[in-house]
């Protein structure tokens, strides 16, 4: 993020005699005067790590030093935004510290019983890929990385909406994580074209794989690849599926129809400058106006 999106990077820990006990990666940039600490795009979580979930400490002593952390945060910063991972589930040491708390939505697929997969799904996602399955090519294309961007962009362009990160920059970061080996490239083709019509940069680690870069032309292409995709990961042994929010209609729409899990995760932010927040409601209040 650093390399291709400008960002710069500052690492908090909090430790007494022995060992850490809580840490965060913040991501951070300037608007105008200001400093602030942010979520990047296509970055799912910017979560505070603990050594003991927050829920054992947050109404004792033993909170102090996860306060002292996001205290130290609020001196640091103008405004702060955090997204947490959804295991992170109590955040009211945060509320108590004067942040405010919002929750978010992604859903998730549990890969481990393979056979019950396509079970899950809706009558219409079945009747689709059974329909369209054998009509169209499934690989895994590490060469195809600009195919999948260009889908993106023409998904995102459909709904008035550019690309969150300028589509040369969006390249170098991903390819960097493809030879990180974090990053794989999956595509549909229909047997009566040469050009794939949905594809997917797939960001994971050994256990969980995310719905990290899509995109597709309107139609069935999508539901075709993400119905080839799964028993594919699952037996790789990849054991979860993050489809990466279920936060904006129509694409959670789209999602559920394959019977994941609806889970909830945790947006925390926090503006100790005034005039930072006070801006911030004055764009709000211009936004509701047009």
């Amino acid at each position: 993020m650093r390399e291709f999106a400008g960002y710069d990077n500052r690492v908090f820990i909090v430790s007494d005699a022995q060992q850490d006990i809580a840490g965060i990666l913040t991501y951070t940039q300037r608007k105008g005067p200001f400093l602030i600490a942010t979520v990047p795009p296509f970055t799912s979580f910017s979560s505070l790590l603990t050594t003991r979930p927050l829920q054992t400490v947050a109404t004792s002593e033993a909170g102090t030093p996860y306060a002292l952390l996001l205290h130290k945060l609020r001196e640091q910063f103008d405004h702060v935004l955090l997204h947490h991972h959804p295991t992170l589930k109590d955040v009211r040491l945060f509320q108590w510290t004067s942040w405010k708390a919002t929750p978010l939505y992604t859903f998730h697929i549990d890969l481990t019983d393979a056979a019950q997969l396509e079970s899950n799904w809706s009558t219409s996602t079945k009747r689709t890929f059974k329909k369209h399955a054998s009509t169209y090519s499934f690989q895994e294309d590490a060469s195809a990385l600009q195919s999948v961007i260009n889908l993106a962009q023409a998904s995102y362009g459909r709904h008035g909406r550019p690309l969150p990160l300028p589509a040369e920059q969006l390249t170098g970061l991903v390819s960097q994580l493809q030879e990180a080996g974090m990053v794989r490239i999956f595509t549909i083709t229909s047997d009566s074209s040469h050009t794939p019509t949905a594809g997917l940069a797939l960001l994971h680690d050994q256990e969980v794989a995310y719905y990290w870069l899509a995109g597709s032309v309107p139609g069935h292409s999508m539901t075709v690849l993400l119905g080839h995709l799964f028993p594919l990961l699952a037996s790789e042994g990849i054991r979860l599926f993050d489809f990466v929010g279920a936060n904006t209609p129509y694409i959670a729409e789209f999602k559920r129809r394959f019977g994941p899990e609806l889970v909830p995760y945790y947006a925390t932010q926090s503006s100790p400058s005034k005039s930072f927040a006070s801006l911030q409601s004055l764009k709000r209040a211009l936004r509701s106006w047009r």
